[in-house]
């Protein structure tokens, strides 16, 4: 049941709702009485009309209250009323660490991975020192607010939906194997040095890229992926980080492997040990963390934790660098993380789902260098000031990406509805158009003549979902998608129907290709390949097919480079189209049927190819005086490209002729534009750009460019939105 617009217990109201999961929808509510936003996560009805569930939360309550730390999202209270439960925490506005290191599009570097460590490990320090063991810690459940500040969430939760009997009494497994230490695994002691372990994962994924366990190594057993991730926990030593990047600090690689190790004794014993010993690799100041009491308790673990099925996990491939086997390591382009503070990440061209090895980021905001802090305050002494403080400052989202995934079983079929609930699209209340640049010079859409619908991917309201706007933005702006999938790159169908698109359960997993009506109803998951990226689809101006790259293992090869392949509606049938060792992305099908442009990395760079759908008659368009170039789209009437260009310095739409000839930049500036489409008529070439809003906070929004009067107008209020597709599409809502 949707709460949307109630209001409970005569002071709750619940303005949003924000995300969904396996086991509760997260809403942000307002409270009434004190006037401040919160996060209510509402827990299904089963789950909560259970009376040793409800016992178990609120025993856990007694514990969450105490984690009261400027670092730790606060837990305030579990209600019951009107046969609804809902836990309220503070509601964060910001991003989690998962998506900052995914819109980065490369592993941070030293410097930037100490600066996160040090807030993390005060308020798991904090938490160790209550008796609190967090067992679920994840990129997922460390938020960073939008004013820089870190915190991490879901301290207790994890430990309550771990207990056996709440597993038992709901009919699921628990758990996140990717960061799960090896005495979890067995049902061994949990100590802090169980967090220590997750700790050690998660730097090793933020100065990599890629976590230490995917269960891709060649001796890992198992027949399901979740079996083979927990072999590697138990039996296989992490790739060291300098065996993907030989000049990786050997002090600092030293302290992440043995946060790692099997035995936990072997691991530092507590947090503050591995900041210390971090800090002494960089030559930095040690803690100032309060020594923890020899005879902290410690509140027991459950007797026993089970893995999940492998549907809720996915292989980490869409990070800078691949899993490396200890027996073969393979040379690897991880920019080596120097011990200097970073400048500002250099843009290297935009896909949210697409390796680096592709010479592509996703939407990202871009680094800037911390504010000095004054001298941390010691928690214990001043503990009054620190309530004071972070009640004023309302610390305000719960992140989305904590909520345990559904186990899904998915049918290929177009014509068969996903088996979770049918997405119902949420009506969202549009802010005012404003003129969000740099200069003030760009306009808010006004023209009301422009026809057809624009669907666009966004992450305006944490997770990647799909909406669809009309060009004012005025007139209607819909969110289409609504589960806990993240869904990305639409593409409408040649009548305006259909919505293809892809999606994957977590932002460094595996996509699928998906269909859906253009109301948002209707979802089908087409290619249902947990085990490789099909990503970037693009119609057949039939109607009949669909085009994307992928790596799955090749049809004709067996390799797991990206290569293009088609999908027939009707027989459903996947057919490989290329067949080569580099890799081809980015496929868009022109108008007349017999060409398919995308781009591809050849003799040290990314350049437009063109090729028969057949897969016969390649070739390139762009030369080497164009520096990396990406996604190609046709024009309507098929006689020009539109693509997007890397520069050192910032990201340019091009446009040439579907020859190669005339190639020219779209406008002469230095903003970041990048993944280009047209207007329906040819006359406007559509696009993101990232640009300071008012608060000087980098954001994507859509904008379109008018080629005859060479005038920018912006499309609504730009919050994190991207990939457009403009079509003639009626209105799906009439």
């Amino acid at each position: 049941m949707d709460l949307t617009g109630r209001t409970i217990a005569n002071r709750y109201s619940f303005d949003i709702r924000l995300g969904e999961g396996t086991f509760a929808r997260v809403y942000r509510v307002h409270d009434t009485r004190r006037n401040v936003d919160l996060a209510a996560k509402v827990l299904r009805q089963d789950i909560a009309l259970e009376p040793t569930v409800l016992e178990r939360f609120r025993r856990e309550g007694d514990v969450l209250s105490r984690l009261q730390h400027p670092n730790i999202v606060r837990y305030y209270d579990l209600i019951e009323e009107e046969d609804t439960v809902f836990i309220l925490m503070d509601y964060v506005p910001g991003e989690t660490l998962q998506a900052k290191l995914y819109k980065a599009g490369r592993p941070f570097n030293v410097r930037e991975v100490f600066d996160t460590l040090k807030p993390l490990t005060a308020a798991l320090h904090f938490a160790h020192g209550e008796g609190v063991i967090h067992r679920d810690l994840k990129p997922g459940n460390i938020l960073i607010h939008e004013n820089g500040n870190l915190l991490v969430t879901d301290f207790g939760i994890a430990r309550l939906l771990n207990d056996s009997t709440f597993a038992s009494t709901i009919g699921q497994a628990m758990g996140t194997p990717l960061y799960m230490a090896p005495e979890q695994i067995t049902s061994g002691t949990i100590t802090a040095a169980t967090d220590v372990y997750a700790l050690g994962v998660i730097l090793y994924q933020l100065l990599s890229g890629v976590v230490p366990f995917s269960g891709n190594h060649p001796s890992a057993q198992g027949s399901s992926m979740s079996e083979r991730i927990t072999y590697e926990h138990l039996h296989v030593p992490p790739t060291p980080l300098r065996a993907m990047q030989s000049s990786f600090p050997e002090a600092v690689d030293q302290v992440v492997i043995r946060c790692l190790a099997k035995d936990s004794s072997q691991r530092p014993a507590t947090v503050r040990e591995v900041y210390d010993d971090l800090a002494e690799a960089l030559g930095a100041a040690p803690s100032d963390f309060t020594p923890l009491a020899k005879d902290t308790p410690v509140i027991p673990a459950p007797n026993h934790v089970s893995l999940p099925e492998v549907s809720q996990f996915i292989q980490n491939e869409s990070r800078p660098l691949q899993a490396i086997t200890m027996e073969a390591p393979a040379p690897q382009t991880l920019v080596a993380p120097p011990l200097v503070a970073s400048p500002p990440i250099t843009p290297t061209g935009s896909q949210p789902v697409i390796p680096i090895q592709e010479a592509t980021t996703p939407p990202r905001h871009r680094w800037h260098p911390p504010k000095p802090r004054g001298p941390r305050i010691a928690p214990f002494t001043i503990l009054g000031i620190v309530l004071v403080m972070l009640s004023c400052l309302a610390l305000v989202v719960y992140a989305l990406s904590d909520s345990p995934k559904d186990n899904k079983t998915v049918e290929p079929n177009p014509t068969v509805n996903l088996d979770n609930p049918t997405v119902t699209p949420q009506p969202i209340v549009d802010e005012t158009p404003t003129t969000p640049t740099a200069d003030n010079t760009i306009p808010a859409t006004t023209a009301d003549t422009l026809e057809g619908y624009i669907v666009y991917a966004s992450s305006r309201y944490g997770n990647l979902d799909i909406f669809i706007t009309d060009v004012t933005a005025n007139k209607l702006r819909q969110q289409l998608t609504t589960d806990e999938l993240n869904q990305t790159g639409p593409s409408w169908s040649p009548d305006g129907s259909k919505i293809a698109f892809y999606a994957y359960e977590d932002l460094a997993g595996n996509a699928d290709i998906y269909l859906m009506d253009a109301n948002g109803e209707n979802v089908v998951n087409l290619t249902n390949s947990p085990d490789a990226n099909d990503r970037y689809v693009s119609w057949s101006p039939d109607g009949k097919y669909l085009i994307f790259h992928s790596n799955r293992p090749g049809d004709l090869d067996g390799s797991r480079d990206y290569e293009l392949y088609t999908l027939n509606l009707a027989t459903q049938t996947i057919t490989q189209i290329t067949l080569n060792n580099v890799d081809d992305l980015g496929p868009d099908w022109s108008p007349n049927g017999q060409l398919i442009a995308f781009h591809s990395y050849e003799a040290g760079k990314y350049r437009i190819f063109t090729i028969n759908p057949d897969g016969t008659n390649r070739q390139q368009l762009t030369t080497d005086d164009i520096d990396n170039a990406y996604f190609p789209t046709w024009s309507p009437d098929g006689q020009k490209l539109a693509f997007h260009v890397n520069h050192t310095t910032h990201t340019q739409v091009f446009l040439m002729n579907a020859d190669g000839s005339d190639v020219r930049p779209l406008m002469d500036d230095s903003i970041d534009d990048r993944f280009p489409d047209w207007s329906p008529d040819g006359s406007r070439v559509i696009f993101q750009r990232e640009q300071p809003n008012d608060q000087g906070i980098e954001v994507y929004g859509l904008y379109y460019y008018t080629i005859e009067t060479g005038t920018l107008s912006a499309i609504g209020t730009p919050l994190g939105d991207f990939l457009p597709d403009w079509s003639l599409a009626p209105n799906p809502f009439q």
